[in-house]
């Protein structure tokens, strides 16, 4: 958890510095947080002693995972479709997981966080609250597999996990928001989300391609204090992407009612996936995932 970070630990406040501040690029902060992010957390942001505001889950994976199995590996559950593993990476510093299915078809892994979060659109609720989430991630088999990085419906991040056989893109029933790769275009990355039975919406396409040695960080804040047009933020790189998802995307006030294609308000946990397609294993590299809300 954020509460009593350890010194080996990734930490930071986050202040619009001239050497940290949003449109600062990914080369210049290096492998930390993203300031255009993170600058939102309350109290004094993040420090050694924990962070104001909130609480969250944090983890660079310092500490090593190697699981074959499923069951409980630090603050995740890890979870193989058939066939799957989480194994730190030999070559990579820092505290590198990769995951990764076997080259069975339709083999896959996840890790699902021991928090829940809830993006409500109700203005009017207790549970309108702040919340961010980012990953530092390599797609490290650029050819085949679906991937997928973000927030899930727990119950939906076992067995089978959140990617559908054949289609790559989600079981019908996920209600689901995140970064997603589908098999169909696997060099391509998607700002993702759908409720339950719902069509998915893709509200971003990110516009470079993915390659194997390339790491990005990506993310997002449901932010209640932005305007209306600006509910949630997406950044890659630490650079807010100049769509958004507005509050007429997640819930109408004037109805009262939650817009059928948002999950609205349902309980989610921090979800890092892979699924094969093919005969080619699926493989998705972590260096760190963040999730956080505000109290």
């Amino acid at each position: 958890m954020f509460t009593s970070l350890m010194s080996n630990r990734l930490y930071t406040t986050y202040e619009d510095t001239p050497s940290q501040g949003p449109g600062t690029s990914a080369t210049a902060i290096g492998r930390n947080l993203s300031p255009s992010l993170w600058k939102h957390v309350g109290g004094n942001g993040i420090t050694p002693t924990g962070l104001g505001g909130g609480a969250g889950l944090f983890d660079d994976f310092t500490g090593g995972i190697n699981v074959a199995a499923n069951g409980q590996v630090g603050q995740w559950i890890f979870t193989e479709a058939n066939v799957g593993t989480a194994a730190t990476l030999a070559t990579d510093a820092g505290g590198v997981v990769q995951l990764a299915s076997s080259t069975t078809q339709y083999d896959g892994a996840s890790l699902t966080g021991g928090m829940v979060v809830t993006l409500d659109g109700d203005k009017t609720a207790t549970t309108h609250k702040k919340v961010i989430f980012e990953a530092r991630m390599r797609k490290s088999v650029i050819t085949a597999g679906s991937t997928f990085v973000g927030l899930a419906e727990y119950a939906l991040a076992d067995v089978d996990g959140v990617i559908k056989d054949d289609t790559g893109i989600f079981v019908a029933t996920t209600d689901v928001i995140g970064f997603h790769v589908n098999a169909a275009t696997p060099a391509t990355l998607f700002f993702t989300y759908k409720a339950s039975g719902q069509t998915v919406q893709q509200p971003i396409t990110y516009g470079t391609a993915l390659t194997a040695s390339a790491w990005l960080k990506v993310g997002f804040i449901f932010d209640p204090s932005a305007t209306d047009d600006k509910r949630i933020s997406i950044s890659i790189d630490n650079e807010i992407q100049s769509t958004y998802v507005p509050q007429s995307s997640i819930y109408t006030m004037s109805t009262d009612t939650a817009v059928a294609t948002f999950p609205d308000a349902i309980p989610m946990r921090p979800v890092c996936a892979v699924k094969a397609e093919t005969t080619t294993a699926s493989k998705l590299d972590l260096d760190w995932v963040a999730c956080w809300q505000e109290d």
